[in-house]
């Protein structure tokens, strides 16, 4: 039979109980909720032979609005009806353990109150103005975004959701502050952040000079430096065209288009020789 490992439940004024009698005295309201819907607890009473006291705390409805009271009467908890968030604590460990199953990243981890796995998940939690959401592909999932609310940042996790938003430029969603990345927007969103990123050429020929389209070439600085690296870089926009253009031009290969250390502009004027940019 396999040891049993007894480690201690850490409370919120930093008391490590042992017993149970020293849950009863330190345990806090909050805390003993979080060990309670992450399994913990269980754990805890299981390695110490409380088998009664298991087999009641785990037959305890949930959905009933008073099982907080019930958990700690069995536990032998004094309860006062405080001003403890009983829901978000709950939805909060039932999302860590799903999170658990599919990442052991701590920086995600610790931005559970933040990640929506389903569109309810997210109307709850948008209403707050966040000023960032992480939304979940885990299940291959979609997302409406309402662009009423304004100044969020959505970010895709494990694959990339898909996005629904009533809005026909993606120019709108800009000046809205509404920003995304690792996610799959419709197409013609999608086609109206490529076709404002212009540049065009002239003929190459054998002895590759190429002659820049300046107003054009003033265009994409504006949106690469105004938009995409604060806003979203889609992979099948086809950016490795544009960086061999303007590595063909420079003639040595300094421009990485996922380099953000080099900027555009100094290099493109690097080669036209001045200032011809405006923002």
């Amino acid at each position: 039979m396999a040891k049993k490992i007894k480690f201690p439940l850490e409370f919120s004024n930093g008391v490590k109980v042992r017993t149970l009698e020293e849950l009863q005295e330190y345990a806090d309201v909050e805390t003993i909720l979080r060990y309670y819907h992450n399994k913990k607890l269980k754990i805890w009473l299981e390695a110490r032979d409380y088998n009664e006291i298991v087999s009641q705390i785990i037959s305890i409805d949930t959905s009933d609005a008073s099982y907080v009271n019930t958990l700690c009467n069995i536990l032998g908890i004094e309860y006062e009806n405080l001003d403890v968030e009983v829901h978000e604590i709950q939805k909060n460990e039932e999302k860590l353990n799903r999170l658990r199953c599919l990442t052991s990243d701590e920086n995600i981890l610790a931005n559970v109150e933040n990640i929506v796995f389903n569109q309810q998940d997210l109307d709850e939690l948008v209403i707050q103005k966040p000023e960032l959401i992480y939304l979940c592909a885990d299940e291959n999932q979609s997302y409406t975004i309402n662009k009423e609310l304004k100044n969020i940042r959505y970010i895709g996790l494990f694959g990339k959701p898909s996005i629904q938003v009533e809005t026909e430029n993606i120019r709108e969603l800009f000046d809205l502050g509404i920003k995304f990345k690792d996610v799959a927007l419709p197409i013609h969103l999608q086609k109206g952040l490529s076709s404002n990123c212009e540049y065009s050429v002239s003929i190459v020929d054998i002895e590759s000079s190429v002659k820049l389209n300046i107003e054009n070439s003033i265009r994409l600085y504006q949106m690469i430096n105004k938009c995409c690296d604060g806003f979203i870089y889609l992979s099948d926009i086809r950016t490795i065209r544009l960086n061999k253009i303007i590595n063909t031009v420079i003639g040595k290969k300094l421009f990485t288009i996922n380099r953000k250390s080099i900027r555009l502009m100094s290099i493109i004027d690097e080669v036209l020789g001045g200032k011809v940019y405006v923002k």
